[in-house]
């Protein structure tokens, strides 16, 4: 699956510069984010996944998922999205109901 066919699922995601880069999978576990996969930063109660950026963008992910795009910005990577919103439609696809 390419990015294009995953974020056509809501127009509120911008796509980068590799729109067509195919995915392997779509975790929200930095630890396990891995070249060619989508990264989910998560806000949670005890932990924020956008504390982990430039250490899953150093890893090569095709994408990450976060709530302010300025977050990747500051990072100094260009992941193929940069997306409004773990807490939208999409992160709730990706992620499901936590």
């Amino acid at each position: 699956m390419t990015l294009t066919e995953l974020f056509s699922i809501s127009s509120q995601f911008k796509l980068g510069n590799k729109p067509f880069c195919e995915i392997s999978s779509i975790t929200s576990d930095s630890r396990t984010a891995k070249a060619g996969d989508v990264f989910v930063a998560v806000r949670g109660r005890s932990h924020d996944g956008h504390r982990y950026l430039q250490d899953v963008c150093a890893r090569n992910v095709a994408a990450v998922v976060v709530e302010d795009e300025s977050a990747v910005e500051l990072v100094g990577h260009d992941p193929g999205v940069a997306a409004g919103g773990p807490g939208g439609d999409l992160g709730q696809a990706l992620i499901g109901d936590d």
